[in-house]
């Protein structure tokens, strides 16, 4: 568990810099699923959280 939100951390650091240095044709999808990847996650979290209570 401490690996996921580790890798949350580390997803939600990335900026727009490090994005821009990727080739054009790649920064809006690579954009794109590193949000959804974070929204996912969020929500597995919640989940458990929640399920934990």
């Amino acid at each position: 568990m401490e690996q996921i939100l580790l890798l949350l951390m580390d997803l939600k650091a990335v900026s727009l810099k490090d994005l821009s240095d990727l080739p054009d044709e790649n920064q809006h999808n690579v954009a794109l699923r590193l949000e959804q990847l974070q929204e996912e996650l969020n929500q597995a979290l919640e989940y458990r959280a929640k399920s934990l209570q």
